[in-house]
């Protein structure tokens, strides 16, 4: 199009756009050359609120700074980017935005469970699967948040569920791991947490006594390590 066309075509957008939004010069700096919001518009960008609260929690130093942040974006973020557009612009800002709320949520359940709040680690694992159903990693932490929260009933409904939709998603049934942590939890045992869920399973599990305050710390290790620069610990 030429430049003419263009302007001509961005008047054009612009004048719909006044008549379908009422005192729109509350909200739009117009000029010659540029168009944009106002500085002083009485609104806010949800995209915008949210990136701001995962670079909080991202900076963060306070576990409970780094947990209100991680909430906040988990509020924030309601659905996918204006899911009634289907333009091709948007399909991978839609994506990235999508993979940066999973992310958000997989830290925010990983940092109750290492604070022993299961209830809440349950209710954002419980979105994760809703948001993704066949996401079979999602389903497995799910599962054993219902375990150490008591509730079999509810790990035995997880699995039910995440069979139910592999096979109506992907016509699939789980993997290996996901029924080897299914049984293992109906049981009654627990399996590793997902940092160290690619090391052999030993041939007999012992609990592990007196060590409270040296799990914390390696759990402590583990959730730096899953947020930040790798690290390692020395066990002697």
């Amino acid at each position: 199009t030429s430049e003419g066309q263009a302007r001509n075509n961005l008047r054009q957008v612009l004048h719909q756009l006044r008549y379908a939004l009422p005192d729109s010069d509350q909200f739009l700096q117009v000029d010659t050359r540029t168009v944009g919001w106002r500085s002083d518009a009485p609104f806010s960008f949800d995209v915008h609120e949210f990136e701001s609260a995962l670079a909080l929690a991202d900076s963060a130093e306070r576990p409970d700074d780094k947990r209100a942040a991680l909430e906040r974006a988990a509020d924030l973020y309601r659905a996918d980017l204006l899911p009634s557009c289907y333009d091709e612009w948007i399909g991978a800002e839609r994506d990235r935005l999508r993979l940066r709320h999973k992310d958000s949520l997989v830290r925010l359940v990983a940092l109750l469970e290492a604070r022993s709040d299961y209830a809440q680690a349950i209710r954002h694992a419980q979105r994760l699967v809703r948001d993704e159903p066949a996401d079979e990693e999602a389903y497995r932490c799910l599962m054993r948040l219902l375990a150490l929260n008591g509730d079999r009933t509810g790990v035995i409904r997880a699995y039910q569920s995440c069979v139910a939709n592999l096979q109506r998603e992907l016509g699939a049934e789980p993997s290996q791991e996901t029924r080897e942590t299914y049984e293992d939890l109906r049981r009654g045992q627990s399996r590793p947490m997902r940092a160290v869920e690619r090391q052999p399973k030993p041939e007999t599990a012992l609990p592990l006594v007196g060590r409270t305050g040296e799990w914390e710390r390696l759990h402590s290790a583990w959730l730096q390590a899953m947020e930040g620069p790798a690290g390692f610990v020395l066990v002697t």
